[in-house]
């Protein structure tokens, strides 16, 4: 739900990337038509959340989704994500 992407509880929006963490290796085939909408959506927002612990779980969350979905995520997110990071890190 795009609204606790938005929510003012830190802990919500953490919760639910986390979530996504650890189901994603489980259930990738189910979710692997809305991996984009859920990236842009969710995961890189986040990584401008206020709260510090919310960006982490996004990028451990980012971190989880590449491994598990080698080599398709590098080859479809990859231009997206990679600049992101890099950008991130020197910030």
């Amino acid at each position: 739900d795009p609204a606790v992407a938005s929510t003012s509880s830190w802990k919500r929006v953490a919760i639910a990337i986390d979530v996504l963490c650890y189901s994603f290796e489980t259930i990738k085939e189910r979710i692997a038509p809305r991996l984009s909408f859920i990236i842009e959506n969710y995961l890189i927002p986040a990584l401008d959340h206020e709260h510090p612990f919310v960006r982490y779980t996004a990028l451990n969350t980012i971190a989880q989704i590449a491994i598990d979905d080698t080599p398709n995520f590098q080859k479809t997110y990859g231009h997206i994500i990679f600049p992101l990071l890099a950008q991130k890190r020197s910030e």
